[in-house]
């Protein structure tokens, strides 16, 4: 993933919950966050809790990448909150188009529409 977007964004990549949750505490300035679902050391619904909760301003931004809900909690994680979701395998032009979906206006959820909170 970082090959492709590099074309057009600075990219920053971390494989782990812990990793991840720094880089947003440490910038303000993300155009978008795309996440798998499984992480090292944690997971992408892990990861959703904490935007939830510290960084509200990025749920319209935020993308799920999956090579297929295993676990129970991405199961209901997908289930529950219905976020954006790009399945693996997927091609360049499906990444790309994902990303521009997730940065355009209509994405963004302006009037509560969106990724709904856990629960």
């Amino acid at each position: 993933m970082k090959s492709v977007l590099a074309d057009y964004a600075e990219v920053q990549v971390t494989n782990d919950l812990e990793g991840a949750i720094h880089c947003l505490m440490e910038s303000t300035d993300f155009d978008l966050v795309l996440c798998d679902l499984s992480l090292g050391r944690g997971s992408g619904p892990a990861l959703y809790a904490w935007i939830l909760a510290n960084r509200p301003d990025l749920l319209g931004r935020l993308g799920f990448v999956t090579g297929g809900a295993c676990t129970d909690e991405g199961q209901r994680f997908l289930a529950e909150v219905r976020p954006p979701c790009l399945l693996k395998p997927f091609l360049r032009k499906d990444l790309l188009r994902f990303a521009s979906s997730l940065l355009s206006v209509e994405a963004r959820p302006s009037n509560g529409i969106g990724p709904r909170p856990m629960g």
